[in-house]
């Protein structure tokens, strides 16, 4: 391989999206390998042809070529990344499915943004009141002329749009699995019997289940109800679709002002945040572990000097970091000892000194057992509302 740099102006690489051009030269050579996590190697007929470095931080260093990369593909690879990745797209709409714990009947819309939008009355719904009530999100995204690159920013759209409202709104939940997951389920209920359990693929969809390319019209669906901000992410009010926080358009706002790195840490912090409520019933030990790397995503970095005799970094440890970071975002409403438990809990989960009891099959009806989940659901409402108040209120110091 020899360096060949100047290729990098010639594609303008840096003004593409990484994951997009790695997707694009893939589907023009047809296949890759990868020596380590940070090197790229595109082939054709098993021979290498083209070569990406990168550093650890997913920036690209430097492209490097064979002889046997010829003009025509140079000058196809150009042309392609002009008109598929860096060409101003159409604004498209697309449209991905949300639960609620309470069933969604009004909407809610931000205007070339989103759209919160019931369900037609002949799909699929729960039984009962509370539930995976099914409600849709119809978003608008940048579209490209190539269908793969349509389809990738569809997806990655949908999906930190999802992780946002659902780390705003907490009576909305996932969509679960993203890739095609199969469980076994109990059959319908017959005769007071169950029958025989299936394996099936987990998803949700109904019949006509379309869109167009503009919102769905919200013509005499009410708008969804508000609640104080403070009573939704306190943990005071009742769960319900009925009560978005009444500063959701503000918390949308400070999402999208805040810099790249920043809102990184938030899409990282509500991802975790997810994460826990999605396998709370699994292993409430690992969604422990969860909540608390949620926090630990908001965290700034803190650059510490070695000590000059151990080596050892000089500075406060991740538990300082976690109560610091509570104590500024949260000041009376964590108590000390709690700080401490929330932490210390964690680390003995991650490093393999404790299993919660509940993931042993003991009932939280044990005064140990329920004090572990106290602990559990303190954790969650601390965690959601600490990351609206950094969201809101929080000051960028070596803990935020």
């Amino acid at each position: 391989m020899i360096k060949n740099n100047k290729l990098m102006g010639e594609w303008r690489v840096h003004e593409t999206d990484s994951a997009e051009l790695q997707s694009f030269l893939l589907n023009h050579f047809g296949s890759s390998t990868q020596s380590t996590s940070r090197v790229v190697d595109y082939t054709r007929d098993d021979r290498p042809l083209l070569r990406l470095s990168y550093a650890k931080s997913g920036k690209l260093l430097e492209i490097s070529t064979t002889a046997e990369l010829t003009k025509t593909d140079i000058r196809a690879i150009g042309n392609g990344i002009e008109s598929f990745l860096l060409a101003p797209g159409k604004e498209m709409v697309g449209r991905s499915i949300l639960f609620a714990h309470d069933a969604v009947e009004g909407h809610f819309e931000r205007p070339r943004d989103f759209a919160i939008l019931p369900l037609p009355v002949d799909a699929p719904r729960p039984p009962f009141g509370h539930g995976d009530h099914p409600f849709a999100l119809e978003f608008t995204y940048t579209g490209s002329v190539d269908a793969a690159v349509r389809a990738s920013r569809h997806a990655r759209r949908a999906r930190e749009l999802e992780l946002i409202l659902c780390a705003l709104v907490p009576a909305f939940k996932s969509a679960g699995s993203h890739s095609i997951q199969m469980e076994w389920v109990l059959g319908r209920f017959a005769n007071n019997a169950i029958a025989a359990s299936e394996f099936l693929q987990l998803g949700y969809h109904y019949p006509g289940d379309g869109f167009g390319q503009q919102f769905s019209p919200n013509v005499g669906i009410p708008v969804l109800g508000r609640a104080p901000a403070n009573e939704v992410y306190g943990g005071r009010r009742p769960l319900g679709p009925a009560h978005l926080p009444d500063d959701l358009e503000a918390s949308l706002d400070r999402v999208h002002q805040l810099d790249p790195l920043k809102r990184a840490k938030f899409v990282r912090a509500a991802y975790w945040l997810q994460t826990a409520g999605l396998i709370w019933h699994l292993s409430s030990s690992t969604a422990h572990v969860a909540l608390v790397s949620a926090i630990e995503a908001l965290f700034a970095p803190v650059q510490s000097q070695p000590c000059d005799a151990c080596g050892k970094p000089i500075g406060p440890g991740p538990t300082a970091l976690f109560k610091t970071f509570i104590e500024e975002h949260l000041p009376s409403y964590v108590p000390a000892a709690v700080k401490s438990e929330l932490y210390s809990v964690r680390s003995a989960i991650a490093h393999g000194d404790r299993i919660l009891l509940s993931d042993m099959g003991l009932a939280p009806t044990d005064h140990l057992g329920a004090e572990e989940w106290s602990l559990g659901s303190r954790l969650m409402r601390v965690v959601r509302l600490a990351a609206w108040q950094w969201l809101h209120h929080g000051r960028q110091t070596a803990a935020s």
